[in-house]
């Protein structure tokens, strides 16, 4: 009860109305009874909460979408807006389907459309189908203010998704479809399926629903957000929607998820899936051939975010290549629908059939229904492997586990015994005085290839690059005599893939020295700012010996620890000596089974 600012009168002053009548007897007026009964049946608050935010979320929303078109684009108003956007999106819609599609009254629409026609925004011109309506375009003119409008959505957008991860907005977007899916069954009213008007979370380009989804759409929706969706991988993912899509009885021949990522070797992966068969892999090289992508349905369709359907049983007229994972199957059409993922992640899904007249529009519909939660989960799949995969390639494979296993925090190490190997390219402070930075990084890269894969394939573990210097690890789990062994063989092998290297310029040459001691293995930093290394004396000591083997001229050297360790018979002392930061003087061993040719002058060939 609202306080009016007046003392309340004492209880006793009080007088006791009769149940339904004002206190001062007169019989209450209907709407108040109304308003009376109706606080006393609804829901508690926690009953209802979905409900109430919607309404409030929607609300506040067109309220500060309002604003903005006032503020930022003089002479517009919503309205005006939406009419806009749905022929940039439907040229050639004529007045009545703009109508329904708006949902308004035609005479509402005529005067919005008179305002924009007036304002050389849009144009008019004869239905050649009915001579009574006119089909509707914009203008040139009118363009650059759609433009404007979707800068104006996205701008809004991100006020409204501040602090939702991507993710959790996937989610929401699923969840909410779920919602209006079973509202649509309870009240028999079509739902949209993807056709939500203004937002950029929905495929906007989708094919026509033409009524209400099925129930087998609800459940492969739930499915998609629901948990054991959740636990599979991309292969999971496949099988487990192809085979619902076939007991829904979509005639689903060939399934395939279309996906862009972050990677050093490859741009893309296709995930495919047909009945009765293995999923099948694809990874797309950075590196392969693009001349195709312009006739390419699938690169098309991210590009503009547009589904596409290709009969494939005519190909004779069909400016569209056909993708070869779908060649020799008799396959008669296939959908193509855009997965718009966040940021630069748009993929696409693609959906085969062998039936000989195609999808039927209530299959379509299906497909359509469920293709904003199929985003929703592949895309969060594509990110626990973007990020695992770039965690690798920048701080290891190892490093990378434990990040995402949650050591994330500044002194969060562990103690662990390794052989530890530090390789230095031989004469890099001449070669980048004599050559220019593209060839330094050629040559680096070259030199890097050789290292790198003979450290991995030993089971090594490569920590970081340091300018042109290599620092790996290895612990095996049969122990130190084995993890010796394997550090000496991953040394040999990277040395001589070296000697092999040919280049017209220069020989590649390294000194390697390893040792075997205890390290800290972890994180390190400042604040935010954290590096995942190894850290200690023996650290240091490997790396002190490497740089001995420039002043013996050694392609390999060994403290005494490593090289008992080992305990090979082509191990030989070549005495002691002093290594900065240390006291004593340490001996150090080299191989009577390594060349320790001397490399050869770098030519200044530019």
């Amino acid at each position: 009860m609202i306080d009016s600012g007046r003392s309340a009168p004492s209880d006793a002053a009080q007088p006791r109305a009769r149940r339904g009548h004002a206190v001062d007897g007169t019989e209450p007026s209907l709407d108040r009874r109304f308003a009376e009964r109706y606080l006393r049946s609804v829901p508690r608050a926690e009953e209802d909460t979905i409900v109430w935010l919607l309404h409030d979320a929607a609300r506040l929303w067109r309220k500060r979408y309002n604003r903005a078109v006032r503020a930022e684009m003089p002479g517009m108003t919503c309205a005006r807006c939406a009419v806009l956007v749905q022929l940039a999106q439907r040229g050639g819609t004529n007045q009545a389907t703009l109508a329904q599609i708006l949902a308004i009254k035609p005479i509402a629409l005529v005067r919005l459309l008179d305002r924009l026609e007036a304002a050389g925004l849009i144009a008019r011109t004869a239905d050649p189908r009915d001579r009574r309506a006119h089909v509707l375009a914009l203008t040139a003119r009118a363009l650059p203010i759609v433009d404007g409008i979707y800068r104006l959505t996205r701008k809004v957008h991100g006020e409204a998704e501040r602090g939702v991860s991507t993710a959790a907005t996937g989610r929401l977007v699923a969840l909410l479809g779920q919602v209006s899916s079973n509202l649509s069954a309870a009240t028999g009213e079509p739902w949209s399926a993807g056709r939500h008007r203004g937002s950029r979370y929905w495929d906007r380009a989708a094919p026509t629903s033409g009524g209400c989804r099925t129930d087998g759409a609800s459940k492969i929706i739930g499915w998609l957000v629901g948990n054991e969706c959740h636990e599979l991988d991309f292969s999971g993912l496949v099988t487990g929607l192809g085979t619902m899509l076939r007991q829904a009885g979509v005639p689903v021949e060939r399934l395939a998820l279309h996906m862009r990522t972050l990677h050093p070797l490859i741009r893309g992966r296709i995930v495919a899936w047909g009945p009765n068969e293995p999923v099948e892999i694809f990874d797309l090289q950075h590196d392969a051939d693009t001349s195709e992508q312009l006739d390419n349905p699938i690169y098309h369709v991210v590009s503009t975010g547009e589904w596409l359907s290709l009969r494939l049983d005519d190909r004779q007229t069909s400016p569209w290549s056909t993708p070869g994972i779908f060649h020799n199957r008799k396959l008669s059409e296939l959908l193509i629908a855009p997965l718009l993922n966040a940021g630069p992640f748009a993929g696409a899904a693609t959906f085969g059939t062998t039936r000989p007249t195609g999808f039927a529009e209530h299959q379509r519909s299906l497909l359509q229904a469920i293709v904003p939660a199929l985003r929703s989960a592949s895309e969060l799949k594509l990110l626990h492997l973007v990020e695992a995969s770039l965690l690798s390639a920048y701080v290891g494979t190892v490093p990378a586990q434990r990040i995402l296993a949650g050591h994330v925090r500044r002194g969060d190490v562990e103690a662990l015994d390794a052989a530890l190997m530090v390789c230095d390219l031989r004469g890099f402070t001449a070669l980048s005085n004599h050559l220019p930075e593209a060839r330094v990084l050629e040559l680096l890269n070259t030199y890097f290839d050789q290292v790198v894969p003979a450290i991995e394939g030993a089971g090594g573990e490569v920590l970081k690059f340091m300018g042109d210097a290599v620092l790996a690890y290895f612990h095996h789990e049969d122990g130190a005599a084995t993890s010796c062994a394997v550090a000496f063989d991953a040394a040999r092998t990277a040395l001589a893939r070296l000697a092999s290297a040919v280049d017209a310029q220069c020989e590649l040459h390294a000194g390697i020295a390893l040792h075997y001691g205890k390290v800290s293995y972890g994180n390190i930093g400042s604040g935010k700012r954290l590096d995942f290394t190894v850290i200690g004396r023996d650290v240091n000591l490997v790396s002190r010996i490497q740089s001995i083997c420039a002043l013996t001229r050694r392609s390999l050297l060994m403290s005494e620890r490593f090289a008992d360790l080992l305990a090979a018979p082509h191990t030989r002392s070549i005495g002691r000596h002093e290594l900065k930061g240390f006291s004593e003087p340490t001996e150090l061993f080299a191989s009577a089974i390594v060349d320790d040719r001397p490399p050869t002058l770098i030519h200044a060939q530019t």
